[in-house]
Formats: C-alpha cells, sequence, structure tokens
C-alpha cells in the first residue's frame, strides 16, 4: 500500500511524543549524573579546604611513608600527569584561600619533606629538602603531586602560570629532593613511571613490610582524594585487586599478613579467629565511601589468592564513621 505524504506525516506525528519523551528522560538522567558528579567533587573540595586550613594553621614535622597513591600515581605516564595535574588544582586552593609562602611550607612539610630551603633566581624557584624520606627505590622521580601542588600555588601566587618538576628525588638513588619553577618547564618532558605489575607488587611488599612512622593524617587525605573521584576509583580498585591477589600469591600466610595490610592501610582492625572474617574500622579523617572500597579491595584481591576463597563486603556507619566487614566463604 502506497503511503501519501499526509500519511507519512502523521505517523511521525504519532512517534514524536514518545520519541521526545525518551529524549527529555535521557536529558534528565544525564543531569542528574551531572549534578552527583559535581555535588561530589564540591564535597571534596570542601573537605579538601578543612584540610589546607588545618594544615596551614600550625608547624609540623612529619615523615612519608610510602603510601598507596604513590604507588598508583607512578604507574604509569599517565596516572603521573593526573597527579600533577590533582596537585596544582590543590596548590592553587591553597594560594586562594591561605596565600603566602609560610603556607606552602608548612604544605610540604606535612608531606614530609621537613624544613625547605628557597632558592630564588631571576627566572626560576628551587625547592629543596634535605630529609632523608625512606629507602625505596622507584627508579623515577616520584613525587609528581607535589610538583604539581607547589606550580599551582606558585602561579596562583605570582599571577602567572608556572610548571615545576623534581629534579632530585631519594625514590630515585638521591640523598635529597629538589624542585625546581619557572615559566619556561614541561613538566611532562622525558616522564618515566614504575611501567610494570612486578615493580608495583613489590614495592607494595616493601610498604607492607616497612616500619610505621608519624605521618600526617591531613595532607594522607589531601594525596589520597583525586584517587577517590570517579570514575577513576573503579580503575584504581581493580588495580588494588589485582595487586592484592599478586601479595596473597607471594606471602599466603593471612593471619600475619592482613594486620600488616591494614597498618599499611592506616585502618585500624582485626583478623577473626580461624580467619573467617576481617573486621575494619575506619578513622574519621579516612571514614570515606571511595577509601572503604578501594580498600577492601586490596584485601579482597589478597584473600582471592592466599586463602583461595571468595569473600564480600558489609559495611555500615557508626558514630559518624565507616565500618567494614569482610567475610570470607
Amino acid at each position: 500500500m502506497k503511503r501519501t505524504p499526509k500519511a507519512a506525516a502523521r505517523r511521525r506525528s504519532k512517534l514524536l511524543p514518545a520519541t521526545n519523551a525518551a529524549i527529555s528522560r535521557s536529558q534528565k538522567q544525564q543531569k542528574k549524573k551531572i549534578a552527583k558528579t559535581e555535588g561530589e567533587s564540591e564535597v571534596s573540595k570542601s573537605i579538601e579546604l578543612l584540610l589546607i586550613k588545618r594544615i596551614a594553621s600550625s608547624e609540623h614535622d612529619s615523615c612519608r611513608p610510602m603510601n598507596v597513591q604513590d604507588l598508583v600515581y607512578n604507574f604509569t605516564p599517565e596516572t603521573k600527569r593526573y597527579a600533577y595535574k590533582s596537585g596544582f588544582a590543590t596548590g592553587e586552593l591553597a594560594s586562594i584561600h591561605f596565600p603566602g609562602a609560610l603556607t606552602l611550607e608548612r604544605i610540604l612539610a606535612a608531606a614530609g619533606f621537613g624544613k625547605v630551603i628557597y632558592y630564588p633566581f631571576p627566572d626560576a624557584v628551587k625547592i629543596t629538602s634535605a630529609r632523608k624520606m625512606s629507602s625505596f627505590s622507584f627508579g623515577t622521580n616520584s613525587h609528581m603531586f607535589e610538583s604539581g601542588l607547589i606550580a599551582g600555588f606558585l602561579s596562583r601566587e605570582t599571577a602567572r602560570r608556572v610548571e615545576a618538576i623534581e629534579t632530585h628525588c631519594v625514590l630515585n638513588n638521591s640523598s635529597f629532593c629538589q624542585f625546581e619553577a619557572s615559566r619556561r618547564i614541561d613538566p611532562y618532558l622525558g616522564l618515566t613511571s614504575i611501567g610494570s605489575f612486578d615493580k608495583l607488587s613489590e614495592l607494595l611488599a616493601e610498604g607492607i613490610d616497612a616500619e610505621p612512622c608519624s605521618f600526617n593524617n591531613d595532607y594522607y587525605l589531601i594525596s589520597l582524594l583525586p584517587l577517590l573521584q570517579k570514575p577513576l576509583l573503579n580503575s584504581v580498585s581493580k588495580l588494588m585487586y589485582i595487586l592484592g591477589k599478586r601479595l596473597g600469591e607471594e606471602r599466603p600466610e593471612a593471619r600475619s599478613e592482613i594486620p600488616k595490610i591494614l597498618r599499611y592501610l592506616h585502618i585500624p582492625g582485626n583478623v577473626s579467629e580461624n580467619v573467617h572474617a576481617v573486621n575494619l574500622q575506619y578513622p574519621h579523617e579516612l571514614s570515606m565511601s571511595g577509601f572503604v572500597l578501594l580498600s577492601t579491595f586490596l584485601l579482597r584481591g589478597y584473600i582471592a589468592t592466599a586463602l583461595k576463597s571468595r569473600s564480600s563486603v558489609f559495611q555500615r556507619v557508626s558514630k559518624g564513621a565507616y565500618m567494614a566487614s569482610i567475610k570470607i566463604e
């Protein structure tokens, strides 16, 4: 049957309301996703600003353990770029609300660099820390987040774009860390990274075995926050699961290893008798859903190979802090 132009037009008019409704629903869903993401971002920024305020208001004498974010940030050139951009945003935020060199000095002290020394030149600034922070070797200058932080802070302070690189690093066969900042620097030129799961697993094992030291909780969370943002959080959690599995293959003594993993993650907890469950009590400063996901994935990966078991996570909030229990099947 041949359709006339009028019949075709009537048919399109009947289809359009449904199509328009579907488009409208899709747009609303997209707006909700955007609003949720923006809301989460604003909450994260509010937390970050509170942490910066606390750091900027007092002196610090902190050590610098090798934390999980140091491993992730140095894994690939892409994660190093992300670390730099995240640090840059943090540095800008700090300068906007707490301007002045003293703020930058206190942030770097809280990061574990100790008292830093400035070497001003006509077209550049060098910032040096003489404190040897650890005996680990990443094989690459590793403080990309801090390079970005310095660049962001100085860019805001000088009202012109400044970039920064780490020229010497204690995690790359140097006895000190040094950063250089200027307008002529390309922070991504010749970028190197850990690059392999084997090396990453080895460093994680070294970090878990290391003696604990007095680090700054506020800075720990500031440098961790970028990894807790979606969609990156999902990828980081999967990476933690893989690293946990590798750790379980190499160190299957769950009764002794799980408490060391908890200590490395800075989470109080215990292992039940016969290792049927791992119970976690997150401190208030680390009580964030993203960190719960990241940390439990590492533990569940370990359980999968060390105990050759499946596991499931049950979590709740008690007195404003997360509690989680990993049940081992």
